[in-house]
């Protein structure tokens, strides 16, 4: 299932099934946040919800915290979004609310609003994308063996378009690990552009069924240094 940028891929099921997780994350070995999500497909409809917050010293310093949820429907082998909301507290205080409409998004809301730039990502152009929470979902949920580090999706936030991709599974003793990428693609400051727009990162899978292998563990590049990611 070579997928391109048009939608998460998701292994088809007509019965319903539920997909949930937490994951540490450290930062130069040291504890800093935990991602969770929970998503619930039945084969022809989706919803997805996920948090992220400081934990640990970060957290008693500065409590962050990313909230979103996402549905939509379930065409074939992909997750096409219907509605998203995202809400970020913490160091930036942001809202997001997106519709989607023949798999356009259209952005209800976004606060506080960005001055108009250069580098403004308009959403019209966004057609084929997907939320980030589709996103995550898509890619952290259990997989068959033919999805195993077979994911390519093109993300949009409200303001900002990136792309996540997964590729190349190598055989171990438990599973297969692969090579991933998160690439900024428009929609944030030159500065931040300069600074790192390619996110290299290594996903690990282990076998739990006959067919079903799980996420473990991530490491990844963040413009704080390595990070890893690691399912409780």
């Amino acid at each position: 299932m070579a997928l391109s940028t048009v939608a998460a891929p998701v292994a088809g099921t007509a019965a319903e099934r539920t997909d949930k997780a937490t994951f540490d994350i450290y930062l130069r070995g040291i504890k800093t946040g935990a991602l969770a999500f929970t998503g619930v497909d039945n084969g022809a409809s989706y919803a997805a919800a996920g948090k992220v917050e400081s934990t640990g010293l970060v957290g008693a310093i500065v409590k962050v915290r990313y909230d979103a949820s996402s549905n939509g429907a379930v065409k074939g082998d992909r997750f096409v979004p219907q509605s998203y909301t995202e809400k970020t507290t913490g160091v930036r205080n942001n809202e997001s609310v997106m519709n989607f409409r023949g798999g356009v998004p259209q952005v209800k809301k976004y606060s506080p609003p960005k001055p108009p730039g250069p580098d403004d990502v308009n959403p019209a152009t966004q057609a084929g994308s997907v939320d980030p929470m589709t996103a995550i979902y898509g890619a952290l949920r259990d997989v068959p063996r033919k999805d195993v580090c077979d994911y390519s999706v093109k993300m949009f936030d409200g303001k900002r378009a990136s792309k996540i991709s997964l590729k190349g599974p190598k055989p171990t003793d438990t599973g297969f690990t692969c090579n991933g990428a998160y690439d900024r693609l428009k929609g944030w400051s030159p500065e931040e552009m300069a600074e790192k727009k390619h996110f290299p990162f290594t996903v690990t899978y282990n076998k739990i069924g006959d067919d079903l292998y799980r996420v473990s563990q991530i490491d990844l590049d963040t413009t704080f240094g390595r990070a890893r990611m690691v399912r409780r």
